[in-house]
């Protein structure tokens, strides 16, 4: 493999991440995301692997992004500090 594919490949998959992350943290149901992602086509390349998923792993990891950008805003905010509590 070239460093150029190797590259590509990071940037795909920095984008799938970015494309997830967002997906998980916004406010659809586990069902809605699994659909956006079956269709949008920045989950194109990863629709395979995508369809491994369960939607209770995905509501899960709603939960668990939703918390953490919590925890970052907090952290960023110092006047939200009782969030991080």
């Amino acid at each position: 493999m070239s460093e150029f594919e190797s590259e590509a490949e990071s940037k795909s998959m920095e984008e799938f991440q970015d494309a997830l992350i967002e997906l998980l943290a916004g406010s659809s149901s586990p069902c809605v995301i699994m659909e956006t992602m079956r269709i949008d086509d920045r989950f194109a390349e990863y629709r395979d692997y995508i369809e491994q998923f369960d939607p209770d792993m995905i509501e899960v990891a709603c939960e668990l992004v939703r918390s953490w950008s919590k925890w970052k805003t907090a952290a960023e905010n110092p006047s939200d500090g009782d969030l991080l509590q």
